[in-house]
């Protein structure tokens, strides 16, 4: 007879203590030891060794489901294939509820029992429901992912399937219906990994709503991004057309119109005279009277042969 066991440690997930008490029980039921039962799965196809069952059972962390499936086998009745694989099927939800549990707890247990919880549709709250959902499948690998994924027509890498599941990637929507198809299909049949599919393809349209950049902002006017110069503009000319009005503002006092827009930092064509130097004024001079010259010889030219043409009658 072997050796009794250590109790499984108090700070035990209770979904795992669930499972490690379940297999301990089989084993009991049997009748046999770590190494018998290390037997009779080599016999029964799906080897595994005395430490790995027992492991399996101590409660200290979870083992694989290929692993708890071989244990409740080869632990049920040899002769029975019904009753092995009943027992595979209750070892199975078992783990199922135990893989969700150390995925994350669970909002039910972390709420106040009075009020409702209301997850928050975060990128972190879509990867968490993902890696529940890949739990309740049987934690298929990220190779099965990448599989299920291509036969349901979109081939999802497995990095990608690791980036999404991490949190760090918003999924597209066409990569999101390939997971949830392939969770449902390792799951197997008459099984479903995925609930309200619908619903999760709302979730990750939410969160790429509120991720995508705002659109970029018109600027109109006077070039002023908030509107202020258009505003000051129409209440100063508001203004002067109430006090013209009444008679307080005469004509001739009227602000110089381009002077008070370059005030208020209207960019108009021309530049006021005071605001130039010497060497700018006297350039400016010069080309006026430049252009004045020039304009006093095409009208003289024009007279003069107005003249010949009264002379010569033509």
């Amino acid at each position: 007879m072997g050796r009794h066991a250590n109790p499984v440690p108090a700070g035990t997930n209770p979904r795992l203590r669930a499972l490690a008490l379940a297999l301990r029980r089989m084993k009991k039921v049997s009748g046999l030891t770590y190494a018998g039962l290390a037997a009779r799965t080599e016999a029964l196809g799906t080897p595994r060794g005395a430490a790995t069952l027992s492991q399996a059972a101590a409660g200290h962390r979870l083992a694989r489901l290929d692993t708890v499936h071989a244990f409740a086998r080869a632990a049920a009745d040899p002769a029975d294939t019904k009753a092995q694989h009943q027992a595979a099927q209750d070892i199975r939800d078992l783990w199922q509820a135990a893989a969700i549990g150390r995925a994350a707890p669970l909002a039910s247990e972390l709420a106040p029992k009075t009020e409702k919880y209301q997850p928050r549709r975060t990128l972190d709250n879509l990867a968490l429901g993902l890696r529940k959902m890949r739990a309740r499948a049987g934690q298929p690998t990220l190779k099965a992912l990448q599989d299920l994924s291509e036969a349901a027509g979109h081939r999802v890498a497995k990095s990608t399937i690791h980036l999404i599941l991490a949190g760090r990637v918003l999924p597209t929507r066409e990569q999101l219906a390939a997971l949830l198809t392939a969770f449902d299909a390792a799951a197997g049949a008459g099984r479903n990994a995925v609930r309200s599919q619908w619903k999760w393809m709302a979730l990750r349209d939410f969160i790429e709503s509120r991720t995508r950049p705002a659109a970029p902002v018109r600027v109109t006017g006077y070039g002023c991004v908030d509107g202020f110069l258009d505003t000051v503009l129409e209440s100063q000319q508001r203004k002067e057309e109430v006090l013209r009005k009444i008679g307080k503002l005469a004509k001739d006092e009227d602000e110089d119109e381009d002077e008070g827009e370059y005030r208020l930092g209207v960019v108009t064509s021309r530049i006021p005279w005071e605001y130039m130097d010497d060497d700018e004024l006297a350039a400016m001079q010069e080309e006026a009277h430049e252009a004045r010259e020039t304009d006093l010889a095409r009208q003289g030219s024009r007279d003069l042969l107005a003249e010949l043409r009264a002379l010569t009658g033509g």
